[in-house]
């Protein structure tokens, strides 16, 4: 695995990509390479020194080695069909399904190499589970395969007891990851409503998926480790026994529908500090999520409070004490559009408002370093494609060194 590892690295740096980081992981290390001449290019490389999951066997790599064939220009590579196994049951007996965009070529495999797809795991899963694995990926049963699942982890676990000492090394090289460096971005957007923050947060979360990012999460104004305060108030009504009506909201896009007037105080505070608790625990699952490789990427956060109408007369430095508990994201992201746009688009706020708004972001927020303003005036795809950059120069200039 390590003589693999410097091999790519070597051969990439010759071809002019650099290494953006790395996971590692028993018997699996992935290297992402980057390319330098070209923005926005990833290649991740899987080094495999087995098929395990949390110690245990699930293929035979062995014949795996002996049943390689030679493509026409000279590369050695694995049967069609136990790539498509391994891959099924990589991604079944983890997460329980079989990714969409893995599907056609593990189908492509189970059909055209079955015996291969089958002899790869069944002395791992028995014979019968094998082939009914094989059956359901040819098909295209996807549900079938699901529902094999529990069965397979099953199969699994009775193929010999693990040592105890491959069994904590197991679970020690899978946590590590979590602590090292990772290729991750937290990104927040700020600007008033219209603007087009959901648009474009939802653009940049499909643009950057597998762009080096494992997986995205796109998230609305907290991490949802506390339940909304509506909830609380409905069960609070219940235990007294009154019913809770929820205020009448206008429909999106209702003309002048955000000119609300603003909470007093004392109510301003007291939300504002709930979900500013809601997102100083949400630093667990951050960790977490940004351990993982994730884009996390809010079209609202806590910064709303300091701009938005509602919140107006909530006191400044109560806002300020409690930023210092919030997380700190890598990028904040500022929509430049022009206010009399906006309010032609969404009349939800009057155009002096928005043009309030504005100003309050920019003298609150542009002097900070993470702080970036996109320009909006030139539609959604030039927006996203601005936003993209930033994030994907951000990643670049977090890259991991590799350790030669």
């Amino acid at each position: 695995m390590k003589a693999a590892r410097t091999h790519v690295i070597e051969v990439a740096r010759k071809h002019g990509w650099r290494v953006q980081g790395e996971i590692s992981k028993r018997l699996y290390r992935c290297v992402v390479l980057a390319d330098a001449g070209t923005e926005g290019e990833y290649l991740p490389i899987d080094l495999l020194g087995g098929f395990e999951y949390r110690g245990r066997q699930f293929a035979d790599a062995t014949y795996g080695l002996n049943s390689r064939k030679r493509t026409t220009s000279g590369v050695w590579t694995v049967s069609l069909g136990f790539e498509a196994a391994t891959t099924a049951l990589k991604e079944l007996i983890p997460h329980g399904r079989l990714k969409e965009d893995s599907r056609s070529r593990v189908q492509q495999g189970a059909i055209q190499e079955p015996d291969d797809f089958c002899r790869a795991i069944s002395s791992c899963v028995g014979e019968t589970l094998a082939n009914h694995l094989q059956a359901a990926c040819a098909d295209g049963n996807w549900m079938a395969l699901e529902a094999l699942a529990v069965a397979v982890r099953d199969g699994i676990s009775k193929v010999g007891v693990r040592p105890l000492m491959r069994r904590i090394d197991s679970s020690v090289r899978s946590a590590r990851h979590l602590f090292a460096k990772p290729v991750s971005a937290f990104v927040v957007f700020v600007g008033p409503d219209g603007a087009g923050k959901t648009t474009i947060a939802k653009s940049l979360c499909d643009s950057l998926l597998k762009k080096p990012f494992k997986d995205v999460k796109y998230l609305r104004t907290r991490f949802g480790v506390l339940p909304e305060l509506k909830s609380l108030k409905r069960l609070a009504a219940k235990a007294v026994g009154q019913q809770y009506v929820a205020p009448e909201v206008a429909a999106p896009g209702t003309a002048n529908s955000g000119m609300i007037q603003p909470l007093s105080a004392i109510r301003g505070a007291a939300y504002a500090c709930y979900y500013a608790l809601d997102q100083a625990v949400g630093r667990l699952p951050l960790r977490l999520m940004r351990g993982r490789w994730n884009l996390i990427v809010f079209d609202r956060y806590f910064y709303d409070y300091y701009y938005q109408l509602g919140y107006r007369t909530t006191p400044k430095w109560l806002l300020a004490c409690l930023e210092r508990v919030v997380p700190r994201p890598d990028l904040i992201l500022y929509i430049d559009r022009d206010a009399q746009e906006i309010h032609a688009a969404k009349p939800e706020l009057t155009t002096e408002e928005i043009q309030r708004q504005q100003t309050h972001i920019l003298k609150h927020f542009s002097k900070r370093s993470q702080f970036r303003a996109i320009n909006g005036r030139h539609g959604v795809d030039a927006t996203c494609a601005e936003a993209v950059r930033i994030v994907s120069e951000f990643v670049s200039s977090t890259a991991v060194p590799a350790r030669d």
